[in-house]
């Protein structure tokens, strides 16, 4: 598979995710691999599997509506995997928070799936415009790069 080629495929099934998610529809789980690992931002333990992360999150997914807006999005293709980091704004009803996603495309039997996810929360401040990337690709391996703006380590 071209560069070109997985990056579209990524794409396609971006959308498709994004509109399974904000119209409440299973279909969103369908994205992750049947061993996908999943990070999200209410747990310090990661959900191992796309059953399991179904059984935990699919009666929130369908009990309310929720609007997802992409603030910033990158797609890095390394070698047969693609990396995708964005921002985004969630809003359920009069809630809304801005998140970090990292999401790791690859290849299954299945086809083309989310490998690995991982959702964090971002400070109130931070926002599209923010100069700093959450995820680089450096020698063809990934390093999360925390996000500090004026706090000393």
């Amino acid at each position: 598979m071209t560069r070109a080629v997985l990056e579209a495929q990524v794409k396609e099934s971006l959308d498709r995710s994004e509109l399974a998610f904000a119209q409440g529809q299973s279909q969103f789980f369908e994205q992750f691999a049947e061993d996908a690992v999943i990070f999200t931002a209410d747990s310090p333990e990661p959900i191992k599997g796309r059953e399991a992360y179904r059984q935990r999150y699919q009666a929130a997914l369908s009990a309310q509506h929720c609007d997802k807006t992409i603030l910033d999005r990158k797609i890095q293709i390394v070698g047969d995997k693609a990396v995708v980091t964005q921002k985004a704004r969630i809003t359920q009803g009069e809630t809304s928070a801005n998140v970090s996603q990292t999401m790791v495309y690859g290849l299954t039997r299945e086809g083309l799936k989310v490998l690995h996810a991982q959702t964090s929360f971002l400070a109130p401040f931070a926002t599209a415009t923010t100069e700093s990337a959450t995820v680089q690709v450096v020698n063809e391996r990934i390093a999360a790069v925390p996000e500090v703006v004026g706090v000393a380590q």
